[in-house]
């Protein structure tokens, strides 16, 4: 059994995709916008970093304030994208399909932080549960629930 609980969550595993997703769409950006790609580097990577911080430590209103600082995180991922699409150096497309998964993580966050915070269910039954739900594959961003409803609304009005 893994001794870092945090792999076993699926917003975790959820933000590492996000994140590679972010290297792999920035590498062919032009060097005059390096440091906003920098930035959403960072921000994506520190996501995950900020989740695995928060379980490490000891006291609940220490871990919602982790999962909080990851939310900020991917909020500023998001913002960085922005500015890649409007400087050019990234595609729309591409913002687009990252959207879904990092509203997903920011929603995932929100509940964990609250939930730590007393609000809602019990902290510790919520991560048992989190961590003996999920173990599927790391997801790809444009897997994520949110991009399934779009789909199945398109699907339902067509």
């Amino acid at each position: 059994m893994d001794a870092f609980s945090f792999r076993r969550l699926r917003v975790y595993r959820l933000s590492l995709a996000l994140a590679r997703y972010a290297y792999e769409a920035t590498r062919g950006a032009p060097s005059d916008a390096r440091t906003v790609v920098w930035q959403l580097t960072r921000a994506s990577s520190s996501v995950s970093l900020n989740i695995a911080e928060g379980c490490g430590e000891y006291s609940p209103k220490d871990k919602a304030r982790f999962f909080r600082m990851a939310r900020r995180s991917s909020w500023e991922a998001v913002a960085a994208m922005d500015v890649l699409v409007e400087l050019g150096a990234i595609d729309p497309k591409t913002r687009q399909r990252t959207e879904a998964g990092y509203a997903e993580v920011g929603a995932m966050l929100t509940t964990l932080a609250k939930r730590f915070e007393g609000i809602g269910r019990g902290p510790v039954e919520f991560v048992r549960q989190r961590g003996q739900e999920r173990s599927e594959p790391l997801p790809r961003p444009e897997e994520t629930s949110a991009a399934r409803n779009d789909d199945a609304a398109r699907n339902d009005a067509g």
